[in-house]
């Protein structure tokens, strides 16, 4: 819940912020308080309006534009409810999340114990055949790149992040070497220290970790000045 202006500044970005103060005030204000949401990374707005209270189509032509989603409500609306029933969701995303993470790393450290990953994979409608590749994400500022994992599962429909010791670790389903490249070469633009490795295009769940060190090794060729920023391991 943020109710005034002044405290959007205490958000961590990807919030979906619930409101209900915006039914008096005029559109210059409500302009403001978005895109104060927007510039600290909220994720979306629901405003509950009294009746006979609307917002203008300037404002609602605005959020398109800026790709910012914005949900109107009541005041007969059950905050309390949807509060609820969006924390299940999220904590049953994260339960997901964190079991198809440590599936990940099982693959990529431990390949030979199929058991220990593949069920999650499958759950997931990960399954061998399908095109995978991981990327190494490596120098990571943790303050610069905090929306970074947020940003990339927005762009890949299905890939899994993680981090480990200030790296970020990426695997893309159905992306080809060259079209992450391209990809990574914007996000690279606006995180200049960011140095990305793209590993190899493999076929099984079983062969992750070949893709994982041919990633590491790219991008160690990347540190070191041999190959440009960001690279595929094909470039060797």
């Amino acid at each position: 819940m943020v109710e005034n202006i002044d405290f959007i500044p205490l958000l961590h970005g990807d919030e979906l912020v619930f409101n209900s103060s915006l039914n008096h005030e005029t559109d210059d204000y409500r302009l403001n308080f978005i895109n104060k949401l927007i510039s600290h990374g909220a994720g979306g707005l629901i405003v509950a309006l009294q009746e006979g209270n609307f917002l203008s189509n300037e404002i609602i032509q605005y959020c398109n534009k800026k790709e910012f989603p914005l949900f109107l409500a009541t005041w007969d609306t059950s905050y309390l409810n949807i509060m609820r029933r969006f924390s299940e969701i999220l904590l049953s995303n994260e339960r997901n999340d964190t079991n198809l993470i440590g599936a990940l790393k099982n693959a990529l450290y431990y390949p030979g114990n199929r058991e220990s990953y593949i069920k999650h994979f499958e759950i997931n409608e990960f399954h061998d055949d399908m095109p995978y590749v991981i990327s190494f994400l490596g120098n990571t500022d943790a303050q610069e790149t905090t929306l970074l994992p947020s940003m990339l599962c927005h762009k890949y429909d299905q890939c899994i992040i993680y981090e480990e010791q200030n790296n970020l670790i990426l695997l893309t389903v159905g992306c080809s070497p060259e079209q992450l490249k391209k990809d990574l070469s914007q996000i690279c633009q606006r995180y200049t220290a960011l140095q990305i490795g793209i590993g190899s295009l493999e076929y099984s769940l079983s062969d992750l970790n070949q893709s994982f060190r041919n990633a590491v090794q790219t991008f160690q060729l990347i540190k070191s000045g041999i190959l440009s920023n960001p690279a595929c391991y094909d470039e060797l």
